[in-house]
């Protein structure tokens, strides 16, 4: 109860030993059907539970829901259920099915919505970024250090299933359903274990890496990240010599210090991350941006930008020409510059059309271009062209 404690959001929802609820169907999509429904959990003096409920027949689902229901509310009604993947599979199936049997209500939504927690998002955050996937059976070898023998895949147990619920009763079909209800069971205890593993990574991180995953987890809140600065800042020294998961875990640290208004110590930051790892395209570039628009400094700015190899085009142009850009003196008041037009020529009066007889040609309005001070190259509008912008009503 309290490793999920510190897991979760908020805390003060966690009462009593949550209940860790996991089922097979036979495959994806509305018209699944779960043919095995597993719970568990712990008892007062700490020992596990596990119970299962396995379909026989699609006739009797209703009376393995009103089962399993009933075993929710006695083991413990106040209970936070967890799942893995369940905000998006589990609690989808579950209300399809229950709300077909006419069996969901409000206790159940409320079950399944604000005293449920999907431990997916939470190993994504944490370990997302260092491992091949994210599915329970990786997170228990590479975080738990345990291997599953002879666990069969989730579209076998589909397929099982599939045959199961259409009578299939044969002896491989036999040991095929143990085989699934064993895998079910490994995940309602693997997801135990997994809980204990969050809860210890977000208090103690083992690596850069997985400090980088706690941060990321606790600065997720809208107030300030108070505790994700300082597991960043607790973690800066180490990160500071690796050129990948470091440079990542101290840009997030920039992100944080400026988030939380700390701008002065951002900047130091990316200044110790351009000095270690010179030419660091993101680090430069953020420290080039800062130098420009916060410091108004264009020259810092452009040497810390052409310490990359490939320097942003558009950027590297605005600062060169803010580097170079000189006061122009402003024009004598008693100096008047009339733009001057070219005279019509010769060839300008031969090109001209010759009038036909018996035909009006169209008034010629001359257009001359606009004198006024401070609007160089306009153009003084016709009186008699039409209005651009309707009149104020």
């Amino acid at each position: 109860m309290s490793a999920l404690r510190r897991v979760v959001d908020a805390p003060e929802r966690v009462v009593v030993p949550p209940i860790f609820f996991d089922l097979e169907t036979t495959g994806l999509g509305p018209g699944a059907v779960p043919f095995l429904v597993g719970l568990a959990g712990f008892g007062s003096d700490g020992s596990a539970w596990v119970q299962q409920w396995q379909l026989d027949e699609p006739g009797g689902e209703r009376a393995m829901w009103l089962a399993v229901l009933q075993t929710l509310a006695t083991r413990g009604r106040d209970a936070v259920l967890v799942t893995y993947n369940g905000a998006s599979f589990d609690r989808t199936v579950v209300r399809l099915r229950l709300r077909r049997l006419g069996l969901w209500d409000h206790s159940l939504e409320q079950r399944f919505g604000e005293d449920h927690v999907d431990l997916l998002p939470v190993c994504r955050r944490l370990w997302g970024g260092t491992l091949a996937n994210v599915r329970l059976v990786t997170l228990e070898r590479e975080v738990l250090a345990s291997v599953r023998v002879d666990d069969p895949s989730g579209a076998e147990i589909a397929a099982l299933g599939q045959r199961w619920l259409a009578g299939a009763r044969d002896a491989a079909s036999c040991i095929a359903v143990a085989a699934a209800r064993r895998h079910n069971a490994d995940d309602l205890l693997g997801l135990a274990s997994l809980v204990q593993a969050c809860a210890a990574a977000i208090e103690t991180p083992a690596s850069v890496a997985e400090a980088l995953g706690v941060a990321r987890h606790l600065g997720r809140s809208p107030g300030p990240p108070t505790a994700a600065l300082a597991v960043l800042e607790a973690w800066r020294p180490a990160a500071l010599g690796n050129p990948v998961t470091g440079v990542a875990l101290l840009l997030a640290l920039v992100g944080l210090l400026r988030k939380a208004g700390d701008f002065e110590r951002a900047h130091a930051v990316l200044e110790q991350i351009c000095t270690r790892h010179h030419g660091h395209v993101v680090a430069a570039t953020r420290l080039a941006m800062d130098c420009e628009h916060r410091l108004r400094r264009p020259d810092l700015a452009l040497a810390w930008l052409r310490t990359v190899a490939a320097p942003c085009p558009r950027r590297l142009a605005r600062l060169l020409r803010k580097q170079s850009d000189l006061p122009v003196p402003a024009p004598s008041p008693s100096v008047v510059v009339q733009p001057m037009l070219p005279a019509p020529t010769a060839n300008d009066r031969a090109l001209s059309p010759a009038p036909v007889a018996g035909e009006t040609l169209p008034t010629q309005v001359a257009v001359a271009r606009s004198s006024a001070p401070g609007v160089p190259g306009s153009w003084r509008a016709r009186s008699d062209a039409p209005a651009r912008r309707a009149p104020p009503v």
